[in-house]
């Protein structure tokens, strides 16, 4: 199964705000191994890049290298609202699959560590996973959700059930009754009175 690491970064909080991409980072494996399909797309207007590319061109390019592909990230929910703003600005279609395989680490962390700081690097430690040396920033954060990715499509080990000890049999009612309680209401009754004809 081919899956799509992706770390992203935005000029701000809020695209109504007019806040866009700033950096997209795609790092792909294949069945957990990693391989050499990696690209980068850097947007901000304010620096000279020669690596730096519109959306449009972007956007194709990734369509090309991710195709059906899953999409791995932190936090779908900004993923989408980015994308989508920038998806009704250049009136491109086609790119439903961006926005809908996607599954979301964030929301995974969410449920395996409730009321916790649930960042990549925080996540990946509280993982068992480790932290490579030499990556920083968006090379670091993109290679954690690769690995974290992983980790999620790790069946999660069940230990065995514990077997369940018999209930205690409890001796039967007749039996723990003495022996003359077991004679009926209507037995001693009739006794009753041949007992007092007797005396009289």
């Amino acid at each position: 199964m081919m899956q799509f690491a992706v770390a992203f970064t935005t000029t701000g909080n809020s695209p109504k705000a007019g806040h866009r991409f700033n950096e997209i980072i795609l790092l792909g494996q294949e069945n957990g191994v990693l391989n050499a399909q990696r690209a980068s797309f850097k947007f901000n207007a304010n620096t000279e890049s020669k690596q730096q590319v519109t959306f449009p061109e972007a956007l194709a390019r990734m369509k090309a290298i991710i195709g059906e592909s899953e999409v791995i990230v932190h936090n779908a929910g900004n993923w989408r609202r980015f994308l989508r703003v920038e998806l009704r600005s250049i009136k491109r279609h086609g790119a439903g699959h961006l926005m809908n395989n996607v599954t979301d680490v964030h929301a995974w962390a969410h449920q395996r560590f409730p009321r916790q700081r649930n960042n990549v690097v925080a996540l990946a430690k509280k993982s068992g996973i480790e932290i490579p040396a030499d990556l920083t920033g968006l090379d670091l954060e993109v290679e954690l959700l690769r690995r974290i990715a992983n980790l999620m499509s790790t069946p999660t080990k069940i230990s065995p059930a514990v077997t369940e000890p018999k209930p205690l049999s409890l001796m039967p009612v007749v039996q723990a009754i003495p022996q003359a309680a077991q004679h009926s209401w209507t037995e001693r009754v009739g006794s009753f009175w041949r007992n007092l004809g007797r005396r009289a």
